[in-house]
């Protein structure tokens, strides 16, 4: 068959199949630089995003950490709450304080002790105080071991340890407890040492996360299938607990350090920490 074809037109033939192939070719290599310059536009907004949602996580979880080492310099906190204003005044009494006064004879001018009306507990007032000017939910006081000193929604006895290590870890710095749902919301307890009068003491401050994870629900950016998760790390039992709500509102388990679905994760921490 091909010997009854000419030359010329095996030439063209050729010609043809040679510029098929180069279209090909070049067809394939514009679709895959298409494809990887859409994904890395993708990465880099996502990116974007990711920073961005970190960056206002940083500065909203900032605020309570800047309240967190003012408190624990204060004067109040040291002393227990004693101030010396509160201590009783002594004010002399002139026998014409009231009419009709009976002179005691030898005596012409007694004292008499008055004291303010204290408040029943200035620590307490103090921390309540506090709370409203940081914006914490609520403030504990308490020894070591979660033996409550003071706090501002009047609890006594002893505080659960909010995520098993706070208390030892609160003694060594300021330590954010792993963030956990309550009563539909998310909350974390920051942890810090205050060196009293009396020894050492735990300052316990509770913040609410409904506010900032409102805005990691925001999809602008993501696509509507998108989303941006918070994932905190525990570094006792070494595992990865995704704690911000997700769309389909499941519940996750924790993922233990080297299951691959955290390994970006994993990956980020790394470099951070490096």
């Amino acid at each position: 068959m091909m010997k009854g074809i000419k030359i010329s037109t095996k030439i063209t033939l050729l010609i043809v199949l040679l510029g098929m192939v180069a279209v090909s070719a070049i067809g394939l290599f514009t679709y895959d630089l298409v494809i990887k310059a859409r994904q890395e536009k993708f990465t880099t907004n996502l990116r974007v995003v990711a920073e961005n949602r970190a960056a206002y996580l940083d500065h909203y979880l900032d605020k309570f950490v800047a309240g967190i080492k003012v408190l624990q310099e204060s004067e109040t906190l040291k002393t227990g709450g004693v101030d010396a204003a509160a201590t009783p005044q002594v004010i002399p009494v002139s026998d014409f304080a009231t009419e009709g006064a009976t002179e005691t004879e030898g005596t012409s001018e007694e004292t008499e002790v008055v004291s303010d009306s204290p408040a029943a507990s200035p620590l307490e007032d103090y921390l309540k105080f506090q709370k409203g000017v940081y914006g914490f939910e609520e403030i504990f006081l308490t020894t070591p071991t979660g033996s409550i000193v003071a706090s501002t929604n009047g609890k006594s006895g002893n505080l659960l340890d909010p995520d098993g290590i706070s208390f030892d870890q609160g003694q060594k710095g300021i330590y954010m407890s792993m963030i956990t749902p309550e009563s539909g919301n998310f909350t974390t307890f920051f942890v810090a040492p205050v060196n009293s009068n009396s020894g050492m003491q735990l300052l316990l401050a509770k913040v609410k996360l409904d506010g900032v994870f409102s805005l990691l629900k925001d999809s602008s950016g993501v696509g509507q299938t998108g989303e941006v998760i918070l994932v905190q790390h525990n570094p006792v039992v070494r595992n990865f607990s995704f704690v911000s709500p997700l769309k389909s509102d499941v519940t996750l388990t924790p993922f233990r350090f080297e299951d691959k679905v955290v390994s970006s994760v994993r990956h980020a921490l790394e470099n951070k920490i490096s």
